[in-house]
């Protein structure tokens, strides 16, 4: 439940230091949690869940290695940084994007930019 601390008054304030004391964050702009794991951090949830599939993966033996937050060097100084970046047991290099519905006009113009330079389709999960 989350209250809105600018509309208190200070009598209430006053009776309840512990609501003057939350810190209320604004949600983000698309609703997305931050989530944690293994000393790692991932912007939303699905990102997170989708790492350990591939985690597990690698332990199975499915892919060599699973590298996290890999920055891509596109063109005009800017970057594409791919959610996922497994190496395949040929060798084959595979760059996912966890998506939560949301693809976003940058999205759409770095992963145009990065699919001309490097080759490689970037899979959307």
């Amino acid at each position: 439940m989350e209250f809105d601390l600018s509309n208190m008054s200070d009598d209430v304030k006053l009776l309840n230091p512990e609501l003057a004391k939350l810190e209320i964050k604004k949600p983000s702009k698309y609703r997305n949690v931050r989530a944690s794991m293994d000393g790692m951090s991932f912007d939303s949830g699905k990102e997170a869940t989708d790492a350990r599939a591939y985690m597990v993966g690698v332990k199975n033996g499915v892919w060599i290695a699973y590298l996290h937050h890999v920055r891509f060097p596109l063109a005009g100084g800017t970057y594409y940084e791919a959610d996922h970046v497994l190496i395949n047991n040929d060798l084959t290099v595979s760059v996912c994007d966890s998506k939560g519905g949301i693809r976003t006009k940058e999205y759409r113009l770095k992963k145009k930019l990065f699919e001309e330079r490097y080759h490689k389709e970037i899979t959307e999960i």
